[in-house]
């Protein structure tokens, strides 16, 4: 009985080593964004300045990375973004830029939607409207 139960353990060990190893290939070859950094604070601006950030990103999957589209999540918010296939180590960029309106603290969200496995990637930016002085 022993033998039998051992055996049985030893051939599901092996199946689950199989499909994870299966698996995790199949993962690698597909492209994954890996962002330098996703958030960025401008600090205070000026009230109707327009500011930008440009995240960049890397391609860490085998097969190129492309960018489809990248929403955000205000009218005063625009987004521009790497328009050719990234393959793979070679990298890209995402610019976020930024209309300030209303005084006080912001914080706007934008989604970057592409073909990585780890999509969409969420970036954010924040920062405080003054008076300019």
């Amino acid at each position: 009985m022993n033998k039998i139960f051992s055996m049985k353990k030893i051939i599901l060990l092996f199946f689950t080593v199989f499909h994870i190893n299966l698996f995790s290939q199949n993962i690698i070859d597909k492209p994954v964004i890996k962002f330098d950094t996703t958030a960025y604070c401008f600090g205070k601006i000026a009230k109707n300045k327009e500011v930008e950030k440009k995240f960049y990103f890397e391609n860490l999957g085998n097969e190129p990375l492309i960018i489809m589209n990248v929403t955000t999540t205000c009218g005063c918010t625009v987004s521009d973004w790497s328009k050719e296939p990234i393959g793979k180590g070679k990298k890209g960029y995402v610019v976020i830029k930024y209309k300030s309106g209303s005084l006080g603290k912001f914080s706007k969200t934008a989604y970057v939607f592409s073909n990585a496995i780890n999509s969409p990637t969420e970036l954010k930016i924040t920062g405080e409207v003054v008076k300019k002085r």
